[in-house]
């Protein structure tokens, strides 16, 4: 079940239609990917799929202590609460905007401000930053 703005339901046939695409077609695609140029082209191709959020919506850019980062929040985020969400991609692939469906949603149903950070990736920057 999914809730938002206090309603509940289940998932939607777009959501159904979506997740099932994603299996047949973007899953095995996957398997077959040899080089970090050909993950990152994959990616971005693939990123039109991301829908945006719903209006009234907030996604600004921020410098999260010098590191670029994405600040979701919606009508439901209270002020002093905070999620810090490191996307997917194994630092070698994604940016936030790919993951945008995800953090509104998290934003919207836990209450809360997401923070995606928008880090270095790898080869490129043999030094990936990390959080500790």
């Amino acid at each position: 079940m999914i809730q938002y703005n206090g309603q509940s339901g289940s998932l939607s046939l777009r959501a159904h239609v979506i997740r099932a695409c994603l299996h047949i077609l973007v899953k095995p695609s996957l398997r077959a990917i040899s080089s970090v140029q050909a993950g990152r082209r994959h990616a971005k191709f693939h990123g039109w799929l991301v829908s945006h959020p719903p209006s009234g919506t907030e996604t600004i850019t921020v410098d999260a202590g010098g590191v670029k980062a994405v600040r979701v929040s919606t009508a439901a985020s209270r002020h002093d609460r905070h999620i810090l969400y490191l996307h997917g991609g194994g630092y070698v692939v994604g940016w936030p905007g790919l993951y945008r469906d995800l953090t509104w949603r998290l934003a919207a149903l836990c209450r809360s401000r997401v923070l995606c950070i928008d880090y270095r990736l790898a080869p490129e920057h043999r030094r990936i930053l990390s959080l500790f």
